[in-house]
């Protein structure tokens, strides 16, 4: 099994990190219009810390999403900072929408 490995200057890496995110009481409030915005909001956090989106999936009530992880990033303060970024965007830009579920 050959693994393509990152470099930066003193170092070679690989982490790959698996994240899913549901919504709260997994209710099924994410729509399409939803899910390909979330993707974007991702995207470009990764690209703020050095990260890279590798693949997103989701359905109504969760999203996955592979990152290729940065080592210079902590992995709490990057899911906490990806998580309340998207959530707020989302919360924002679909105001009507989701306050028929919270």
């Amino acid at each position: 099994m050959s693994t393509s490995l990152n470099k930066s200057s003193h170092c070679a890496y690989a982490i790959h990190l698996h994240i899913i995110f549901i919504t709260k009481y997994r209710r099924k409030v994410l729509t399409a219009e939803m899910i390909k915005q979330l993707e974007e909001y991702f995207k470009v956090s990764c690209e703020k810390q050095k990260c890279e989106l590798l693949e997103f999936g989701a359905e109504s009530d969760h999203c996955h999403l592979l990152v290729s992880f940065h080592p210079n990033n902590n992995i709490y303060i990057f899911v906490k900072n990806i998580k309340s970024s998207s959530s707020r965007l989302l919360r924002k830009e679909f105001k009507i929408e989701l306050s028929k579920f919270y």
